[in-house]
């Protein structure tokens, strides 16, 4: 993994790009646009816990969930920087700003906070050479790291904050070891950590299976927390875009297989749920995208989308060959084949895949 997180700085600092020539359109008052990344969350294992939690994430009239969305990567070290350069290889990623390189060119002060690094890791500094505003880093996903670690700095940033914000919170999320990415007192689903520490335990399935349940609830209260306080402000132009790196495979695939990084992924390892919150004063503002945006929830979507989409919600215009935004027109999103890249290399086709039960 650290291997890996050195490839990603180093494919990320190539050179300065903290001045970029952009065009865009500013809000009146206060602007927050925030960029959750989760970790390891499948799609149908989250959204069965979605509905088992009642998450008010599915009955929210400003939350629209894209029901059929794919992550650029099954490795983190991968998706990472295609995500916030909006590329398709890490080759492209050497030469392509980030999302918040753009945003800061445009007068946003950038935060980037991440409970998920290991310890003598390299920090996810994206470019090493670009210096966020506002930092926050919680080290040891080899122990007990939990994301509510960064909800002080999260609720202070957002409540006493510069007036334009972009923020990207990089989760913990549901990387393994399952067991210690949530508190004591969230573990619905009761586990016996004995049995969780041996994968040769005759029951060590079904105590993985409940721990990872455990940790999509987590994660599920986690988001629900950024978008109650940014609903706080509700005079602000602010919009939220969430989805994990990639998604996870619990033995769901008869191979025996948990987690992810296989150089053969099922859709497990890519079926992400990805979701999108908009404040009622950017729903204002933008009343024809917001509703472009809402009938696209049923499109086949990738991960690849959410960088155009920031852009486009910060007003900005870039000459860039991106995706499709997922404010654009249906038929965008269709002729746009859905592909991922396990080497960061190769581009693979989702279609290729194996179905599974949905």
């Amino acid at each position: 993994m650290v291997q890996g997180v050195q490839f990603l700085a180093r494919a990320l600092n190539q050179r300065r790009l903290e001045n970029l020539a952009v065009s865009y359109t500013t809000q009146p008052g206060r602007e927050i646009y925030v960029h959750v990344i989760g970790e390891s969350e499948q799609y149908h294992r989250w959204l069965e816990q979605a509905r088992v939690s009642r998450s008010p994430l599915l009955s929210n009239p400003n939350v629209v969930l894209f029901r059929s969305n794919i992550s650029q990567s099954n490795f983190t070290h991968v998706s990472i920087p295609l995500l916030m350069t909006g590329t398709q290889t890490l080759a492209a990623a050497q030469s392509r700003p980030t999302w918040l390189q753009y945003a800061k060119s445009r007068g946003c002060k950038t935060a980037w906070f991440s409970a998920n690094e290991f310890e003598g890791q390299r920090e996810y500094k994206l470019a090493l050479d670009f210096e966020f505003d506002l930092h926050a880093v919680t080290r040891g996903m080899d122990r007990e790291i939990y994301d509510d670690m960064l909800v002080p700095e999260i609720r202070r940033t957002l409540r006493q904050g510069p007036e334009k914000l972009c923020l990207v919170i990089h989760m913990g999320g549901s990387h393994t070891t399952y067991g210690l990415r949530y508190r004591p007192g969230q573990e619905r689903y009761p586990v016996d950590s004995t049995v969780l520490s041996s994968m040769r335990h005759k029951n060590y399935q079904e105590a993985a299976r409940a721990a990872y349940s455990n940790t999509l609830l987590k994660n599920l209260a986690f988001v629900e927390f950024v978008v109650a306080e940014l609903e706080q402000h509700k005079d602000a132009h602010a919009f939220l875009v969430y989805a994990p790196d990639h998604g996870e495979n619990i033995f769901d695939d008869g191979t025996g297989f948990m987690t992810h990084g296989r150089l053969k992924p099922s859709r497990h390892e890519l079926r992400t749920p990805l979701l999108v919150w908009a404040s009622a004063a950017f729903q204002r503002a933008h009343p024809g995208a917001w509703t472009r945006l809402a009938q696209n929830s049923a499109e086949p979507t990738t991960s690849s989308s959410i960088f155009p989409t920031l852009l486009s919600s910060m007003g900005i215009a870039a000459a860039l060959n991106t995706a499709p935004s997922l404010f654009g027109e249906a038929d965008s999103l269709r002729a746009v084949p859905r592909q991922f890249t396990v080497d960061g290399e190769k581009l693979l086709d989702f279609s290729q895949l194996p179905p599974v039960a949905e």
